[in-house]
């Protein structure tokens, strides 16, 4: 137990060590662009993150499972693919909606499937061969 002084600093130590955790906890959570918690079911598929870019390199018919695929406004997911029709499946197992806020670019075919739901926001911008 506290021995309390008279002064508030012991509750001011408290919440600014609840907000210091808070932040620490949103900058590691956010540290990379787009989805999360990526596996490869099938296919050649290479993540290349940079900051708030994420390019997908995938193979014809590749299948990625995600924990969570969202697109916040300051962010891009550019799918590279060998041709405009090929195409990937994405599917989020993760329990939230994904919510495309950002920019979506492919030069091919992009499926999202969620269960949650699959939310663009407006502003997005969506440059894919088909969705």
């Amino acid at each position: 137990m506290l021995k309390n002084t008279g002064s508030n600093l012991t509750g001011r130590m408290c919440r600014v060590i609840l907000v210091e955790f808070l932040i620490a906890s949103l900058v590691f959570q956010y540290s990379w662009a787009g989805p999360s918690g990526e596996q490869v079911v099938a296919g050649d598929v290479a993540f290349e993150r940079s900051g708030d870019i994420t390019v997908i390199n995938a193979s014809n018919g590749s299948i990625i499972n995600y924990q969570q695929f969202d697109v916040l406004p300051h962010e891009t997911v550019q799918f590279v693919q060998p041709d405009a029709l090929s195409r990937v499946l994405n599917r989020v197992t993760g329990p939230d909606p994904s919510a495309i806020a950002g920019t979506l670019l492919a030069n091919g075919i992009v499926y999202i499937v969620n269960p949650a739901g699959v939310y663009f926001a407006n502003g997005a911008l969506v440059n894919v061969g088909g969705i």
